[in-house]
C-alpha cells in the first residue's frame, strides 16, 4: 500500500539527494524530450484541428438555411 501513500510519494518526488551511480545530464535528454513531446502534440493538434472562425461558419449557415 506504499504505492498510494501520499507522504512517502511526495517526500520521494521533492528529495534533492543524487544516488552515487546518477547520471546527471540523463535528467536534461528527459527534460527535453518531455518537451519536445509536448510541443508535438499541441502543433499536432493545430495542424489536423486548425482553430476556425465560428462566427463566419454561422453566418454562412444562416444564409443557406435563409434561401
Amino acid at each position: 500500500m506504499q504505492a498510494f501513500s501520499l507522504r512517502k510519494n511526495v517526500s520521494t518526488l521533492f528529495c534533492l539527494s543524487r544516488l552515487p551511480d546518477d547520471i546527471e545530464s540523463l535528467h536534461g535528454v528527459r527534460a527535453f524530450s518531455i518537451l519536445l513531446v509536448l510541443v508535438a502534440h499541441k502543433a499536432m493538434a493545430v495542424l489536423f484541428n486548425p482553430y476556425l472562425n465560428r462566427t463566419a461558419m454561422a453566418e454562412v449557415k444562416v444564409i443557406f438555411v435563409g434561401e
